[in-house]
């Protein structure tokens, strides 16, 4: 279980101008195909506001583009997209993980909470794909992405 979690955040984001962990400008909308992520949740700000939402694409074991961060709004409802980065006929793990102790890296619950969701939920890729995201306390095993 992960607890402690803060009150919270409102934004929309083109997650493709945002920057990696070494600061520089990564355009992830060429790491791919022709369609496009897109991430929403309601109520992540309420519980994770002004943290670091850090996140990264995987399809198998290899990342797609680079890992990328975020400011989690204080308030009101978090999306964010990434164009043109998914490929007709693949399946890909949208990882991400709340930097509730702010030092840049991934640490097991409950230090940070981390999440992970198939993209797209079920089958293969086939379209643009979104991910609805309603902030869980609990974790399950795929949900243990750090290193």
């Amino acid at each position: 279980m992960m607890s402690g979690c803060s009150e919270a955040g409102t934004a929309e984001v083109d997650a493709a101008s945002h920057s990696d962990f070494a600061g520089e400008l990564v355009d992830m909308s060429g790491s791919g195909g022709g369609f496009t992520l897109t991430f929403k949740s309601a109520d992540l700000a309420q519980f994770h506001g002004g943290e670091e939402l850090y996140y990264r694409l995987k399809e198998g074991t290899a990342l797609v583009g680079t890992l990328q961060h975020l400011p989690i709004p204080a308030s009101g409802p978090m999306t964010f997209t990434i164009p043109n980065v998914l490929v007709a006929g693949h399946n890909y793990s949208l990882q991400f993980w709340s930097d509730r102790n702010s030092n840049g890296t991934c640490e097991a619950a409950p230090t940070d909470h981390t999440w992970a969701r198939r993209v797209p939920s079920s089958g293969l890729v086939t379209g643009d794909v979104t991910v609805t995201f309603p902030h869980s306390t609990s974790t399950s095993p795929g949900d243990d992405i750090c290193p």
